[in-house]
Protein backbone atom coordinates (compact mmCIF):
# COMPACT_ATOMS: atom_id res chain seq x y z
CA UNK A 1 0.00 0.00 0.00
CA UNK A 2 1.45 3.57 -0.94
CA UNK A 3 1.96 6.09 1.41
CA UNK A 4 -0.23 9.84 0.77
CA UNK A 5 1.40 13.19 1.98
CA UNK A 6 -1.14 13.08 4.06
CA UNK A 7 -0.92 10.30 6.26
CA UNK A 8 2.69 10.68 6.40
CA UNK A 9 1.70 13.89 7.81
CA UNK A 10 -1.27 12.42 10.27
CA UNK A 11 1.19 9.91 11.32
CA UNK A 12 4.17 12.50 12.51
CA UNK A 13 1.24 14.44 13.90
CA UNK A 14 0.01 11.29 16.33
CA UNK A 15 -0.05 11.89 19.95
CA UNK A 16 1.42 8.83 21.92
CA UNK A 17 3.15 8.12 19.08
CA UNK A 18 5.54 4.86 19.28
CA UNK A 19 8.22 5.70 16.03
CA UNK A 20 7.43 2.55 14.19
CA UNK A 21 5.05 1.17 11.03
CA UNK A 22 2.28 1.10 13.55
CA UNK A 23 2.43 4.98 13.32
CA UNK A 24 1.46 4.75 10.01
CA UNK A 25 -1.22 1.54 10.02
CA UNK A 26 -3.09 4.03 13.14
CA UNK A 27 -2.40 6.87 10.29
CA UNK A 28 -3.72 4.95 7.52
CA UNK A 29 -6.87 3.61 9.08
CA UNK A 30 -7.67 6.73 10.50
CA UNK A 31 -7.55 8.32 6.80
CA UNK A 32 -9.27 6.09 4.84
CA UNK A 33 -11.97 5.57 7.68
CA UNK A 34 -11.19 1.71 8.46
CA UNK A 35 -10.76 -0.41 11.37
CA UNK A 36 -7.73 -1.85 12.62
CA UNK A 37 -8.09 -6.00 13.10
CA UNK A 38 -6.01 -6.55 16.33
CA UNK A 39 -6.44 -7.59 20.04
CA UNK A 40 -3.83 -4.72 20.82
CA UNK A 41 -5.71 -2.40 23.38
CA UNK A 42 -2.70 -0.01 22.79
CA UNK A 43 -5.20 1.23 19.81
CA UNK A 44 -8.08 2.38 22.20
CA UNK A 45 -5.81 5.33 22.95
CA UNK A 46 -5.18 6.59 19.36
CA UNK A 47 -8.83 7.18 17.81
CA UNK A 48 -8.89 4.27 15.67
CA UNK A 49 -11.67 1.77 15.37
CA UNK A 50 -10.50 -1.49 16.58
CA UNK A 51 -11.98 -5.33 15.73
CA UNK A 52 -11.28 -7.86 17.99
Amino acid sequence: MSIEPDVALRSGRLIGKRGDPFDRMVAQALALDVPVISKDAELDGFEVRRIW
